[in-house]
């Protein structure tokens, strides 16, 4: 009788693990095609064979987008991440003008309309709410997943990713492919008076304050593509990083509204070239601010060069070109990649992660 019962019990898990792969099967041969950006972390894992481990933008939902129930649960005071692990959650997309998929809201109800991806918390803070969609793992033939790190960390340094999704009924999702974004962004903070590798060899409390920043954009595919740098660096701009941690300080909100798009602010870049952007700190635009606790009262915005010590503080440069319809009629408009690309993180206080 036992023995029966375990072939029983083999043979209903053989069924469900078929009927899943066909689902899956299913839905890359139906589904709607979805377009995601991602980076690539940790690429191999030796008791699972070659494979990419992908980790999406949007993953990581702020609080600010959080809906239905979701929102409920950062009101309650005691409540844990490991309490939240594996809550079912379904993540709204809106595509910008690229084509690109970016989430909008964060919910425990299923939609009845519109585009939309299911996953489960994976952990859960006061601020944000990290999410798996199971497109994590993007298998490949043996050696390759090297391979595609090798080019990643030499060939294409700051070129983000995009995942092509089949997405079926009820936001299931599957990973069909990956490619390469055209533009690469990277980035060099500035002291005032000090080369960063000699600020990497000073103490960290004897470091000057980070003063600004340069950012590169280069042209990594095989075609000229157009860029947008506007005066005062208003093409680029301060977000917050959720990769290590969530501190208080916040980026000032940007008074000013953007210049007016010129021909003299659009930057063709052939294959290979490169256009450095100097970006000045000590400008307002660039100041950041505490975000007060109840009670508390609200501090002035401070430069970067005023934070030597804030540790808990991470950000990220996003360059975020106007969209197509401030560009028509320009000179090579039809050449512009409107697509906003970000930084690796940096601190006040250390630099880059």
């Amino acid at each position: 009788m036992t023995r029966w019962f375990i072939v029983a019990a083999v043979a209903a898990q053989v069924l469900v693990l078929a009927w899943m792969a066909a689902q899956r099967e299913w839905v890359v041969r139906t589904g709607e095609t979805v377009i995601v950006r991602t980076a690539p972390v940790d690429p191999r894992d030796p008791m699972r064979g070659d494979y990419v481990r992908l980790e999406y933008e949007i993953s990581t939902v702020p609080r600010s987008l959080c809906r239905d129930g979701v929102a409920g649960w950062f009101e309650r005071t005691r409540i844990s991440g490991r309490e939240m692990r594996d809550r079912r959650v379904f993540g709204l997309l809106e595509r910008d003008d690229t084509g690109v998929a970016h989430i909008v809201a964060l919910t425990d109800e299923e939609p009845d309309e519109g585009l939309f991806l299911r996953g489960r918390v994976d952990w859960f803070n006061d601020r944000s709410i990290r999410v798996r969609y199971g497109i994590e793992a993007f298998f490949m033939e043996q050696g390759r997943a090297w391979e595609f790190e090798r080019t990643m960390r030499d060939e294409k340094v700051g070129v983000p990713i995009n995942a092509e999704l089949a997405v079926g009924r009820g936001g299931l999702a599957v990973l069909r492919a990956t490619s390469w974004e055209p533009l690469g962004i990277t980035l060099r903070v500035e002291r005032r008076g000090v080369a960063e590798d000699a600020a990497n060899r000073m103490p960290a409390g004897e470091r000057p304050g980070i003063s600004g920043a340069v950012v590169t954009l280069k042209n990594h595919s095989d075609a000229p593509v157009a860029i947008v740098d506007l005066p005062h660096g208003a093409s680029f701009r301060l977000v917050v990083s959720d990769r290590w941690g969530e501190g208080r300080m916040q980026p000032v909100a940007r008074v000013e509204p953007r210049p007016m798009l010129t021909a003299a602010d659009v930057i063709v870049l052939d294959p290979g070239e490169t256009h450095e952007v100097n970006l000045d700190f000590s400008r307002p635009e660039w100041f950041v601010v505490k975000e007060p606790r109840e009670g508390e009262t609200p501090e002035a915005p401070q430069p970067f060069e005023d934070l030597r010590n804030v540790w808990d503080a991470w950000f990220r440069i996003e360059y975020a070109p106007p969209p197509a319809e401030a560009s028509r009629g320009l000179p090579n408009a039809e050449l512009i990649r409107h697509a906003n690309l970000r930084t690796r993180s940096f601190n006040p206080s250390g630099g880059l992660d």
